[in-house]
């Protein structure tokens, strides 16, 4: 009987609270109920970078593919695979007895042809200086002439083969056309090679300096190329800072600068291709490797920035909760730039320097809350000055309903990273 009168107690409680909303229009007054514990931190202003963000590819600025430009066998392999090599490096030696053969074959006919030249040149001498005693004609010293210019075509021919061998013979010492990294052989000593094996022996890839080809959607291009004409004007040069970072977007690889911007939009993917050059002095970037690349276009000048796991997602957009005099949670629909260092830049919404955003906790306040304020430090930065987090936003959920923080701040301004990825 007295769990019934509790029962009907409750239900008369909830009545009443329904009623309250129905005439007053406002929920019950947030002294009435028990305060939600949460965390949170001062909102402070900062000149925030913008960023356009794609994925992209290592790609050696130079790989060559070692071939055999003369058949023969392969005596000798003066290199490690994977060793770091330098251009004229002897990389393989060939058999080369045949081509010396042919050499000398060469340099024999053209002693010889040399030789009948200096007796024809002679003669023609003699026949002219006898010419005026009246023993020879004419016509005899045209044809000596003749056969002196047909001798001279002949040690002409003559040097061409030999030059021919020499350079045949040059063949037989394969050495490396670039100073790189060489790959895995592709066949051993002993194996005979030939010009037209399509897999050759090896392959030298240039990897310092090396490149970043990234895509970046094509509603970005305006963007990028005031920035470079931007960058054009002040440095003399449209090179806009580039990092590279790691398969999670979390690491910087290398830090480089843009190199090239294609010529023309690829309509199957509606993106552009961008070109970045990096020093790579630490060999951070590998050949054929998938990067991250995010190119700084400008800087917010002192916007409002909070930390990341403040920004929550709701079907309206991007919202926070603040804390009002640390006692109420209040909603505030924002817009925000791109996650950097664990921080996010709001470029839209009625929050101001100073008010105190909820961190943690968030999930549990709903709009005109009581809370229960602890504060915090601000997040210290993470890694250098180019690390940055993702900026992937998670599934939309209602304001009223689930709501989580924010692993990462959504583009959803103007002003925020655009990136393909």
């Amino acid at each position: 009987m007295k769990r019934k009168y509790v029962a009907l107690a409750a239900l008369f409680a909830i009545a009443a609270a329904a009623g309250m909303y129905l005439v007053h229009g406002t929920t019950v007054p947030a002294a009435s109920v028990s305060p939600v514990p949460v965390e949170a931190s001062a909102v402070s202003l900062k000149d925030v970078p913008l960023y356009v963000s794609g994925l992209g590819t290592v790609t050696p600025l130079q790989t060559v593919t070692v071939r055999a430009q003369v058949d023969g066998q392969i005596l000798a392999v003066r290199f490690r695979e994977g060793q770091h090599v330098r251009a004229n490096d002897v990389l393989v030696e060939l058999d080369s007895r045949f081509l010396r053969a042919k050499l000398k074959q060469a340099d024999g006919q053209l002693k010889h042809d040399q030789v009948m030249l200096a007796n024809a040149q002679r003669d023609l001498t003699r026949y002219r200086q006898a010419l005026d005693t009246g023993t020879v004609t004419q016509q005899l010293i045209d044809t000596q002439a003749a056969a002196v210019a047909q001798d001279k075509a002949t040690v002409l021919a003559d040097q061409g083969v030999l030059d021919e061998a020499q350079v045949q013979l040059s063949y037989c010492t394969i050495r490396s056309p670039a100073t790189g990294v060489a790959g895995l052989r592709q066949v051993d000593a002993g194996n005979l090679v030939q010009t037209t094996d399509a897999g050759g022996i090896v392959t030298v890839v240039a990897v310092t300096p090396i490149a970043v080809v990234f895509t970046v959607p094509q509603r970005d291009i305006l963007r990028v190329t005031k920035a470079v004409q931007g960058a054009a004007l002040q440095q003399g040069s449209g090179k806009l800072p580039v990092a590279a970072l790691d398969a999670g977007n979390t690491n910087v690889l290398a830090s480089g600068a843009l190199e090239a911007l294609d010529n023309v939009v690829d309509q199957a993917t509606g993106t552009i291709k961008l070109k970045a050059t990096f020093k790579n002095d630490n060999q951070a970037l590998f050949p054929g490797e998938f990067v991250h690349a995010r190119m700084q276009i400008g800087v917010l000048k002192q916007v409002p920035v909070v930390p990341s796991q403040a920004v929550l997602h709701g079907a309206k957009g991007d919202y926070v909760f603040i804390a009002e005099n640390g006692r109420t949670a209040k909603l505030v629909h924002v817009k925000t730039g791109a996650d950097s260092h664990g921080e996010t830049p709001l470029t839209g919404g009625d929050v101001k320097p100073g008010e105190l955003v909820i961190t943690d906790g968030a999930a549990r306040v709903s709009d005109h809350a009581a809370v229960q304020v602890k504060l915090v430090a601000a997040a210290p930065r993470r890694g250098n000055d180019e690390t940055a987090g993702s900026s992937a936003a998670p599934a939309s959920a209602p304001d009223s309903a689930e709501r989580r923080p924010a692993s990462g701040a959504s583009g959803a301004s103007d002003d925020s990273d655009a990136s393909s990825s």
